[in-house]
């Protein structure tokens, strides 16, 4: 049971399938719709079940390979840069405009690798900036600065 407890397939599927079944719990009280007219519980109970099914999926493999499974390891520094990137993200998000907000996650994220690429990092930062700016203040219509406020 330990071994079973400290397999990643094992604890990712869990994971999956909490995740997936409080997508699913807080999509009930929407309409459902059908396929041709999807209403607001269409996509979240879909992608929960979804989830749920990879969860299934895991802790299945977890439960077929109990011996030799991949021991889990938890490693603070990458969750700990990654979340600071997203709150950065939101924080920086309305004064600073997409473009800032969007290379600031990129290079704050990858400050939670042991391998320092800087170029790849700023290439991605560019990239993610220009695309989600294209997408969807552009192509989308969501209405958000691109630039900082007063540029």
């Amino acid at each position: 049971m330990q071994r079973l407890l400290s397999n990643t397939d094992f604890l990712t599927g869990i994971l999956f399938m909490v995740l997936g079944g409080g997508f699913v719990l807080l999509a009930r009280n929407y309409e459902f719709g059908s396929a041709v007219s999807m209403g607001p519980g269409f996509f979240p109970v879909f992608l929960g079940c979804g989830v749920v099914a990879i969860g299934l999926v895991l802790v299945g493999k977890a439960l077929l390979r109990q011996q030799g499974g991949e021991e889990a390891a938890f490693h603070l520094r990458p969750g700990f840069f990654v979340l600071g990137a997203m709150l950065l993200f939101a924080l920086l998000l309305r004064p600073m405009g997409l473009l800032v907000a969007s290379a600031v996650l990129v290079v704050v994220s990858s400050l939670g690798s042991s391998e320092g690429r800087w170029k790849e990092t700023a290439i991605l930062a560019l990239g993610l900036a220009v695309f989600s700016a294209v997408v969807f203040v552009q192509a989308l219509g969501v209405p958000m600065n691109i630039w900082p406020r007063g540029f």
